[in-house]
C-alpha cells in the first residue's frame, strides 16, 4: 500500500459478462486500465462506444484512460459527454472534478465534487478530495469540515487524518495536529509525510510555552527604569 495525500484517482467500474456486448469491451477495458495498458484499454472503449453509442461507463472510463496519459482534452471531451448521457451518475461527476483540480480550475473542481456528493453522499473519497481543494485554496476550515466527513464514513481513511493535520497546522492547533498525524502514523507507519509534520507542530508548541528572549532595546530600557528607580529612592531619604 502507498499513501500519497493528493486526490484519489478516476472511478473504474469493472463487472464481467460473457458477451461480447458493449459492457463486455468496457469491462474489458476497465480490466486493462486497472493494469496500466492505457492504449489497449481506449482500444477497447473505442469498441464499447461503436456498439453502443450512449454507454456513458465507457465514454467516462476512456476519459480516465486519456487523464492517465494526460491528454487532458480528451479526458474532458469524454467527461463531458458521459454526464450528458448519464447526469445521475456520480462517478462521472467526480471523474470531471479531478481533472478540473488538476488543470487548476479550482471552483468547477469543487462544484462537480458537490453534484457528486449530492448524488451519493455515503462515499468518503467524494469528500475528501472535495478538502484537498479547499486546501490548495488555503480555505482550512471548509477543508476540515470535508476531511471530517470523511473520517466519519471511513475510520480508516489515512490520507484524511493527514491532511486534517496539514489544516490544524495552519490554523496554529499544533495539538490538534500532532493527535490527527499520531492517527495516521498508527494506521500506516511508514507515512513519512505525518511523521516530519508531527515533528513540525511539536516545534511550534514547544515555541508557544518558551519565553521569547529580551533583545537589546528592551534590556536597555529596563535598566534604565532601574536606575531612575534608584535615583528617585535615594532622593526621597
Amino acid at each position: 500500500m502507498v499513501v500519497f495525500p493528493e486526490p484519489a484517482g478516476p472511478v473504474i467500474k469493472i463487472t464481467f459478462f460473457p458477451s461480447e456486448t458493449a459492457e463486455e469491451w468496457n469491462n474489458r477495458g476497465a480490466y486493462l486500465l486497472s493494469l496500466g495498458k492505457f492504449e489497449e484499454a481506449i482500444d477497447a472503449f473505442n469498441k464499447a462506444i461503436e456498439l453502443d453509442p450512449n454507454c456513458d461507463k465507457a465514454y467516462s472510463n476512456r476519459g480516465g484512460a486519456y487523464f492517465y496519459l494526460k491528454y487532458y482534452d480528451k479526458s474532458l471531451k469524454d467527461f463531458n459527454k458521459a454526464i450528458d448521457l448519464n447526469p445521475k451518475n456520480d462517478a462521472n461527476y467526480y471523474n470531471r472534478g479531478l481533472l478540473y483540480y488538476v488543470l487548476k480550475k479550482y471552483e468547477r473542481a469543487i462544484e462537480d465534487y458537490g453534484k457528486a456528493i449530492e448524488l451519493n453522499p455515503s462515499d468518503a473519497v467524494y469528500y475528501y478530495n472535495r478538502g484537498i481543494v479547499y486546501r490548495d485554496l488555503e480555505q482550512y476550515k471548509k477543508a476540515m469540515e470535508d476531511f471530517n466527513r470523511a473520517i466519519e464514513l471511513n475510520p480508516k481513511y489515512v490520507e484524511a487524518y493527514y491532511n486534517r493535520a496539514i489544516a490544524y497546522f495552519y490554523l496554529d492547533q499544533y495539538d490538534k495536529t500532532i493527535k490527527d498525524c499520531n492517527k495516521a502514523i498508527e494506521i500506516y507507519p511508514n507515512l513519512k509525510e505525518a511523521i516530519e509534520l508531527r515533528e513540525k507542530a511539536r516545534k511550534k508548541l514547544l515555541e508557544q510555552h518558551t519565553p521569547t528572549p529580551l533583545g537589546f532595546e528592551a534590556i536597555f530600557a529596563i535598566v534604565g527604569f532601574l536606575m531612575v528607580a534608584y535615583v528617585l529612592r535615594r532622593r526621597n531619604k
